[in-house]
């Protein structure tokens, strides 16, 4: 059993990522959220995206990950991701509006109605 962590993912995805339209990290507790916004803005193709229990995504990352996927993104899952506020998701709803068709915040405990209303 291999924890997945910031050097495994990058150990991991030497190979071309350019063809993947889905990945889901659901549950990597260890990777950081920096990592995962580079590995994202190499994945051209990417059309769904599963963060579930990434606790160490933030709001910066985040962002990265919107502008990197911009129109491409359809489906994210963020639930469990504690560390994001208002302010990413406002950003998020910004950058992805006319691609995102699913987005799941489960358990986002910061959010507040602001995001809400952005989205």
């Amino acid at each position: 059993l291999m924890l997945l962590d910031g050097p495994s993912l990058h150990a991991a995805t030497r190979a071309s990522v350019t063809n993947i339209k889905s990945l889901s990290l659901a549950g990597c507790g260890l990777l950081v959220g920096s990592d995962v916004a580079d590995l994202v803005a190499k994945m051209t193709s990417l059309r769904e995206l599963n963060l579930e229990g990434v606790e160490l995504l933030t709001d910066g990352d985040l962002v990265r990950i919107a502008d990197a996927r911009r129109s491409a993104l359809s489906s994210l899952t963020l639930r469990k991701c504690v560390q994001l506020s208002d302010a990413a998701i406002e950003s998020l709803a910004a950058a992805t509006s006319k691609s995102l068709t699913h987005l799941s915040l489960n358990n986002v405990p910061a959010l507040g109605d602001a995001a809400l209303v952005a989205l």
